[in-house]
């Protein structure tokens, strides 16, 4: 996928050059490299570049990477030629060119572009993103495991096959396709008052209150092939999208978020289970944070001594093995009294302290 993307963007390069379009060249490249290449490509990958294990899989990351950080060096000498040399230096240790200036710019190889697998990624990034933005609106942390995100079933077909990847992304169990996600929120209509009024006039109350009747969902399919007539005070009016404002609201335990006609419904009510494995990442996350602050290397080894009430304890006693395998810990052990850090694991104070 990455490979594909940097040669689309490639061919997109010479496009706009060769428009003399530099504007769009350099904000092209600056969304390649922040959002395709590091917030997602690397971070995705982060257990392959962690890894010591000279597998196929994690050298063809190792090498995916330079190749497109390689020909990065390349397309940005234009804009940023220092930047662009010293990078073009660091990958090629003066086993290529002298300096990246002398090189001929890199091409678009097509039969590497791929646009069904982009088109793929897209849709899984936005559902990704809906999906972050129903946390976000529900007030729930990522880090707190959630039992499904429904999504339409008219989007199976293309992304089915990547639904670990959705998971992993928003912390949910499953992801579940669904015929009817209109039972899972209400729709409701109102007239854009902004741009219906200067068409509709002395018809914009009749207006209002057709759409305060209507079959939302019916009448939203309508508008989609560009228009629909209606009567209103006995005359005949066309009326588009524009001329709509839609407001989707979810019913109780559930979040909706939309972005044109794409939905994703986040189940946001929580059950014990979740709650306490939410505990154990917040937990996790909170030693790892401190390992950070006190220094220790990535391979240290340490001991976790911690102060917790009793539904805290109980969860964080039953994933004991989980805690210490992810944090290098060779005990794991509550105390009655203890000193330390005092650390918020989603609401409930634990005291804590780690020693190498």
């Amino acid at each position: 996928w990455l490979l594909s993307r940097f040669h689309s963007l490639v061919r997109q390069y010479h496009r706009d050059m060769d428009r003399f379009d530099y504007n769009r060249v350099v904000h092209a490249l600056s969304d390649f490299v922040v959002e395709d290449l590091s917030n997602w490509y690397i971070r995705r990958n982060r257990h392959r570049f962690w890894s010591s294990e000279a597998t196929p899989e994690n050298l063809a990351v190792f090498r995916t990477t330079w190749e497109v950080l390689y020909g990065l060096s390349k397309l940005i000498a234009p804009v940023t030629p220092f930047l662009a040399d010293e990078l073009y230096q660091a990958l090629t240790q003066g086993e290529e060119m002298d300096s990246v200036h002398l090189e001929h710019q890199v091409q678009a190889d097509d039969t590497v572009i791929d646009e069904t697998l982009e088109k793929k990624m897209d849709l899984v990034r936005r559902l990704v993103n809906l999906g972050r933005a129903a946390r976000e609106d529900a007030g729930i942390k990522v880090r707190q495991p959630l039992s499904a995100i429904l999504v339409d079933r008219s989007l199976k077909s293309v992304v089915d096959d990547l639904d670990e990847l959705i998971e992993e992304e928003l912390n949910v169990k499953e992801v579940i396709y669904s015929e009817d996600l209109d039972r899972f929120m209400e729709v409701s209509l109102k007239p854009n008052f902004k741009v219906a009024g200067k068409v509709l006039g002395p018809d914009m109350k009749a207006f209002a209150k057709y759409l305060a009747q209507a079959a939302a969902r019916k009448f939203l399919t309508k508008l989609k092939s560009g228009s629909t007539t209606l009567s209103l005070n006995g005359h005949d009016v066309t009326i588009t999208e524009d001329h709509v404002l839609v407001n989707y609201k979810a019913k109780e335990g559930f979040d909706v978020t939309s972005d044109h006609d794409t939905f994703v419904v986040l189940e946001t009510s929580l059950t014990p289970e979740l709650i306490a494995e939410g505990y154990v990442r917040e937990f996790i996350s909170k030693v790892q944070q401190m390992r950070k602050k006190n220094g220790y290397e990535m391979a240290d080894r340490i001991t976790i001594r911690y102060q917790a009430e009793d539904e805290i304890a109980s969860a964080l006693k039953n994933a004991a093995e989980q805690i210490q395998q992810e944090t290098l810990a060779t005990s794991f052990t509550r105390v009655e009294e203890m000193t330390g850090e005092t650390v918020d694991i989603n609401g409930h104070d634990v005291v804590l302290f780690l020693e190498k």
